[in-house]
């Protein structure tokens, strides 16, 4: 069901519409944690390294797409924050074109150039056949991921984040029956994780797509809107390339990471995978509400409300600092336990993942500030501030990870992160407060 967040309590409005989201990326890091947790048990360690050291260069990949879903989010939102839906069906069928082109160029390059791209960030020989494998398989359903993606995306700028939520619960669930039929029961190993990913992904892109066209007419489009609309190509492009980029940065930074965290060793390897797994897991109230304040935005800079959007972010902002003063303390005090359900058996490996929480714990605060004010102003059409803030991480991390291991080893690139985040959080709040992102108001023309 659609929710126009144009009228109402800012803060009541971001929490009905953040608890379908979060419960979604509570339920995609279920699914996450279960790839991570079934290998981890069924097939060891050095398989639990090849797995996660193929994650950062999959994401560069499929955020290069997931630009694309993200200018659409946000040019519909404006659309329809502003009331003028008469150039819906146009985005969504220029977002199903342009997705799926990028998806399978893609997911082809990556597929043709899987080892080159392992060898380079430094992954052992040993490591690589089953990095390979798992990389190229994932790779191989970018079509899938890509589509859902972007339905989900639709129907969030719509304000619809239950459905979404319903189909990824049911997706969810089929991912973990069928990698404990393909890994457990078959023994199909890396393999199987891969291949379970794909068939979930694909079965909830479906379902979003039927409810989508049977639910919501203004979305629904024909063959005569199947063209690249001249000047919704360039909307999307101008709030998707910058996003792409930051996404890019950002992922290209976390490569640079990852093969010096390689240089360490498959212990090391697998610790700094799990040690991602936690981040990922203690973050997603925070992503999930940062993502709710894009849409947010969106809709009442569509509506020329700009008062409106900077109550939203102090209402958000808010939210999520009471969040992490919890989530942090609670993964200082129950980390190793919960890394323990992974790992039981290796001890080093939970040793060294702990290390790695707990920098992160103590760096929440500025992760908050950082997607809050780049989500925000994002939404706004301040296109540029990711790929900004972006790039500044990227440097950041890049100088403190590889400087700091020199004299500190692996705690050297671990700092990296948090230190990276204070910097690209510094250059969110200097944007939010110059109140530049207030001109950066898309303007679609009618039909």
């Amino acid at each position: 069901m659609a929710l126009n967040l144009t009228k109402g309590n800012p803060t009541k409005l971001l929490l009905r519409f953040i608890a379908p989201m979060l419960i979604s990326t509570i339920f995609q890091q279920f699914y996450n944690v279960a790839d991570t947790m079934i290998v981890g048990r069924y097939v060891g360690a050095d398989a639990l390294a090849a797995v996660g050291t193929t994650g950062n260069i999959t994401n560069l990949l499929l955020m290069l797409m997931g630009g694309a879903t993200s200018g659409v989010s946000v040019v519909v939102a404006q659309i329809y924050g502003s009331g003028n839906t008469g150039r819906m069906r146009q985005s969504v069928a220029t977002s199903f074109i342009l997705v799926s082109i990028l998806a399978v160029v893609l997911g082809g390059l990556g597929i043709c150039l899987t080892k080159p791209l392992l060898r380079l960030i430094n992954v052992p020989e040993t490591v690589i056949p089953n990095a390979a494998l798992y990389m190229r398989i994932v790779l191989a359903g970018a079509l899938a991921s890509g589509l859902y993606n972007m339905s989900s995306s639709l129907l969030r700028a719509m304000g619809d984040s239950v459905t979404p939520l319903v189909f990824l619960i049911i997706s969810s669930v089929l991912n973990v029956l069928l990698n404990l039929l393909f890994v457990a029961k078959l023994g199909l190993a890396v393999a199987g994780v891969a291949i379970a990913t794909v068939i979930a992904t694909a079965i909830s892109a479906v379902l979003c797509m039927i409810y989508g066209w049977h639910k919501m007419p203004m979305l629904r489009f024909g063959l005569k809107d199947m063209k690249l609309d001249l000047q919704l190509t360039l909307m999307i492009a101008k709030i998707g390339v910058p996003s792409s980029l930051m996404s890019s940065t950002v992922n290209i930074g976390m490569i640079m990471i990852q093969a010096l965290v390689n240089s360490f060793g498959s212990t090391v390897m697998a610790a700094y995978t799990l040690g991602l797994k936690m981040e990922s897991m203690f973050n997603c109230v925070s992503f999930s509400l940062s993502g709710a304040l894009q849409i947010f935005a969106a809709q009442n800079v569509g509506a020329g409300d700009y008062k409106r959007v900077k109550e939203g972010f102090r209402a958000g902002l808010k939210l999520a600092l009471c969040y992490v003063a919890v989530a942090g303390p609670c993964l200082l005090i129950f980390g190793k336990a919960i890394l323990g359900l992974f790992v039981p058996d290796d001890a080093e490996v939970i040793r060294i993942a702990y290390q790695y929480c707990s920098m992160i714990a103590v760096s929440y605060p500025f992760v908050v500030i950082l997607i809050t004010t780049r989500n925000t102003m994002h939404g706004a059409g301040d296109a540029m501030i990711p790929f900004v803030m972006g790039m500044f991480e990227l440097i950041s991390r890049f100088i403190c990870s590889y400087f700091l291991s020199i004299p500190l080893g692996y705690i050297g690139v671990f700092l990296g992160t948090p230190l990276a985040w204070i910097t690209a959080c510094i250059v969110g709040v200097v944007r939010y407060r110059s109140g530049k992102w207030m001109t950066k108001r898309l303007k679609i023309e009618t039909e």
